[in-house]
């Protein structure tokens, strides 16, 4: 049975993911794996964003792969949510990858779906590095080790769910209503203009690298340097993807160490 993903990513994570469920999917059911065709097929959101054409999800197992980003998913994952039919397929899967915690988030994916008209079968998340500056420092070196290892089994076990078409319905507490509802609400308010904070410093060279990193084509470059054009979805990659490490989010991300996944190549994040 074929299985497509739809995913989101900005350096790499949940990129990381959709490639690791394709391959071990592929290897429990005994089908090939072709990124491209085939039995298991990865669509950038993006990309589908891009086009303006309806989007009708194919018959099998369809799933979305993307981050949490304040207690919440991507205002993109949420209008692909929106746009796309979900009519055909007989298993829907969510995946999401986070740094420090989810909330809500898991709901939210979930209650969205629903919305659409067919709720997800499972949602589960899987704890990566966090790519969030202005807040924390991603980890390199042995704990980037340690927590690469660790997602890898959450990977696993994730994927043998997934074979196997369990469910798993999300159920937060309270709590983590309330987090999510201030910290989701905030990008919810202010949407695609949180990039008005973004500025190059004087170590630009006009490269044009966080042009081709964004993948909603956000960035150009102008008289030498980055002009953001408030279509932003936060997913901090020009910042992170600079090679001169000259993209900066307010004043709290200049001295701070940059961060990739370190299995996934820049080339592999240039706008498709």
């Amino acid at each position: 049975m074929k299985t497509t993903v739809y995913y989101f990513t900005g350096t790499g994570n949940s990129l990381w993911v959709s490639k690791g469920l394709a391959e071990r999917l592929s290897e429990k059911t005994g089908m090939s794996t072709d990124f491209c065709r085939g039995e298991t097929e990865l669509i950038p959101i993006a990309k589908v964003m891009r086009n303006k054409n309806p989007v009708k999800c194919p018959k099998g197992a369809v799933g979305i792969v993307c981050p949490v980003y304040q207690c919440g998913i991507p205002l993109i994952v949420s209008e692909f949510i929106e746009k796309a039919d979900f009519k055909l397929p007989d298993y829907i899967f969510i995946i999401l990858t986070y740094g420090s915690h989810t909330a809500s988030a898991e709901d939210i994916a979930y209650d969205q779906m629903k919305e659409s008209g067919r709720a997800p079968d499972y949602v589960n998340k899987i704890k990566m590095a966090d790519n969030y500056l202005p807040l924390f420092t991603p980890p390199s070196g042995e704990k980037l080790d340690s927590l690469m290892k660790s997602a890898e089994a959450e990977l696993e076990a994730v994927a043998a769910d997934i074979a196997a078409r369990k469910k798993k319905i999300p159920k937060s507490g309270i709590f983590a209503d309330l987090i999510t509802k201030f910290m989701y609400g905030d990008l919810r308010r202010k949407g695609h203009a949180k990039d008005k904070k973004f500025h190059a410093d004087d170590s630009c060279n006009g490269c044009g690298t966080c042009e081709k990193v964004c993948p909603v084509g956000n960035i150009t470059i102008e008289n030498q340097r980055p002009a953001w054009h408030h279509n932003c979805e936060f997913c901090f990659a020009c910042l992170h993807l600079c090679p001169k490490k000259a993209i900066q989010y307010k004043n709290s991300t200049k001295k701070k160490p940059r961060y990739k996944n370190p299995e996934i190549k820049i080339s592999e994040l240039m706008r498709r």
